[in-house]
């Protein structure tokens, strides 16, 4: 292999290696339930109860107070989930009781029972 083909091998490496790890670096899971104020943050309560989940919300996404209610809005201010929306949240638990959210999130109806 000459010095070039080696120079070309690392360079595409690095370039495709960002993508590839941001695919292995997020859990597959889905966690639902109702955003619920607790302590001035927002959790995730599932639905018929069980155990309440705090969020590590994705990078530009945060809790804000919108007036009284808590809401989880982007980095440009954009309100993106309000407290008692019940959401689809992909990621997976980090630590007991956290859950860290990666890609974006749903706002949907609860599900048939």
């Amino acid at each position: 292999m000459t010095a070039r083909s080696i120079s070309s091998a690392l360079i595409l490496a690095l370039v495709l290696a960002p993508g590839a790890a941001g695919c292995v670096g997020c859990a597959t899971g889905l966690y639902e339930g109702v955003l619920t104020e607790q302590a001035g943050d927002l959790v995730m309560v599932p639905e018929g109860g069980g155990r309440v989940e705090r969020v590590k919300w994705p990078p530009g996404y945060g809790v804000h107070k919108d007036g009284e209610t808590s809401v989880i809005a982007d980095i440009f201010g954009s309100v993106k989930a309000r407290e008692g929306d019940f959401v689809h949240l992909e990621g997976g638990e980090l630590e007991d009781g956290l859950w860290g959210a990666c890609g974006t999130f749903e706002v949907g109806a609860t599900p048939a029972t």
